[in-house]
């Protein structure tokens, strides 16, 4: 975990360092001074819509800092109070990293104030201005009047959050010498992501859910945690070199959310200190493909997700083992390289993210990871005859024979379809009725198609039982918008015979039958 923080505190010292500079040459408007006149009115209408402040509103975050603790934040809106003439709202916790628990936003101008009797510069007892949210990119505001203390507008984009994209905008709020903050506030939603860099380290927040109105979007439980160990599959001894990460999988883009990262420890310990209340994949990853001795593996024992046993933490499990799959360098000269891609939306695009598996018979030789190129490369490599397993979260798996013959191999390059796929917008046609069809092809071996539609937006399970009625796969587990959508599932690990596909949603339960042939 410090390891990751410290990372992140990296990153951000170069993004502010950048920030800072960067406004010397930099001429567009500025926002406001100490007398909160506005020098430039913003032709962004929208920026009201940045931060919903009323009474009831809550906000929690999972916070971080270079020590490595974690902790929650709640911030909910109290009451409101009128301070000369204008309404400030009223915070049970400061929202990460403001100055102060009293704050409003102009919704004519889209001006974010916060009010201290004791905090900051004269100004906070006027309403300082802490972030302009009508600002585009480039924009500074000056808070106190001084030149020396300011704040940019850094960018503006749109992100995945809570299943749907929004507008948002990222600042660089008022910064004095090595200190600075950092908020993304999007729209309907208010501050997403929060960063205080200061002397003492640096400290971050997440959004992790909200109540706006009546409305609830992610999780604002109380967190959970995650003990396990990770050991060698072929003598159960302890692991000591990695990291274990919790994932989940944004259907709707195809992203993989990576919730915890955190180190194996002496005797191969790991500790998901916070987490919120859901599954997850729980994976040990090796620190490099060049310094380890096994392969990224699923809990229990898998390097197929489809395989895997997501973990629910509602019983803050403490016995999460994970018996990983052992590497046996070849110490070769030769490598084999190509690259990873898929379809998304009717385009073709390169995938990151891959897990690249070589096997010689049962014993895995190399393993590479996409990035953002797609691209991987099996080094150190000798002749021989070889298997390479393409595995990727929502994906589904693909293997490939093949012969390294004293030279390097190229472009050997594989294309992966998605295990999960709307076929039919909310703008089509919407279905009249739920409806699960029969999967085709079938018989099959080993990848068929399960299709269904849905009239409403519903919570939707799909699962796979075997013919003793033991639930072998959950397809997914998720809520999902009306439309048709399409699944594949991959039965490689299956034996053959008689399998039952079971969906169910709200009102509706149907299941129908099909057969593995090997």
């Amino acid at each position: 975990m410090r390891k990751f923080v410290f990372l992140i505190s990296f990153l951000l010292l170069a993004l502010a360092f950048i920030s800072v500079t960067g406004w010397i040459t930099n001429t567009s408007s500025v926002i406001d001074d100490d007398t909160n006149n506005e020098v430039r009115r913003s032709s962004d209408s929208t920026a009201k819509n940045y931060f919903p402040l009323k009474i009831g509103n809550s906000w929690t975050y999972k916070s971080l800092n270079s020590n490595g603790d974690t902790s929650f934040i709640r911030s909910t809106v109290l009451s409101d109070t009128l301070i000369r003439n204008v309404i400030y709202y009223r915070l049970s916790h400061e929202l990460p990293f403001f100055g102060g628990t009293l704050i409003t936003l102009d919704t004519v101008t889209g001006n974010l104030y916060s009010y201290s009797d004791t905090k900051g510069c004269t100004s906070f007892r006027t309403g300082s201005l802490l972030d302009s949210l009508a600002s585009n990119p480039g924009d500074r505001v000056f808070p106190c009047g001084e030149s020396r203390l300011f704040g940019k507008c850094i960018d503006s984009s749109r992100i995945q959050i809570f299943g749907t994209q929004k507008k948002s905008k990222f600042f660089l709020s008022p910064v004095f010498a090595a200190s600075g903050l950092f908020n993304r506030f999007t729209e309907g939603i208010g501050i997403t992501f929060s960063t205080k860099i200061a002397g003492s380290g640096i400290s971050l927040a997440y959004l992790t859910g909200c109540v706006l109105g009546n409305q609830v979007y992610g999780d604002t439980s109380t967190t959970t945690h995650v003990f396990g160990t990770v050991i060698y599959s072929d003598n159960n001894q302890p692991v000591s070199n990695g990291y274990v990460k919790a994932l989940q999988l944004d259907r709707s883009t195809g992203n993989i959310i990576v919730l915890d990262s955190v180190q194996i420890q002496t005797g191969g310990y790991y500790y998901f200190r916070v987490l919120p209340n859901d599954s997850y994949y729980i994976v040990a990853y090796p620190n490099s493909e060049e310094e380890c001795d096994y392969v990224p593996t699923y809990f229990p024992s898998t390097i197929n997700w489809q395989n895997a046993v997501r973990v629910n933490t509602g019983n803050n499990p403490e016995n999460v083992k994970i018996s990983v799959y052992r590497k046996s360098s070849a110490n070769g000269s030769f490598s084999i390289s190509g690259r990873v891609s898929s379809q998304v939306n009717q385009m073709f695009s390169v995938l990151k993210d891959a897990n690249v598996y070589l096997k010689q018979g049962e014993v895995f030789k190399s393993f590479n990871i996409t990035h953002t190129s797609g691209e991987y490369k099996l080094k150190d490599l000798i002749s021989g005859n070889f298997q390479i397993i393409v595995n990727r979260l929502g994906y589904v798996n693909l293997k490939q024979n093949i012969i390294l013959n004293n030279s390097n191999l190229q472009n050997i390059n594989f294309f992966l379809e998605p295990t999960f796929i709307k076929i039919a917008t909310t703008t089509d046609i919407i279905p009249k009725k739920f409806r699960l069809d029969q999967n085709f092809p079938n018989p099959f071996n080993p990848v068929t198609r399960i299709r269904f539609d849905i009239p409403k937006s519903s919570f939707v399970s799909l699962k796979i039982y075997n013919s003793s009625g033991k639930e072998e796969a959950t397809l997914f587990s998720d809520m999902k918008s009306a439309g048709s959508y399409e699944v594949s599932f991959n039965a490689e690990n299956f034996s053959s015979g008689v399998y039952f596909y079971r969906l169910e949603t709200e009102g509706f339960v149907e299941t129908k039958k099909m057969m593995v042939v090997k």
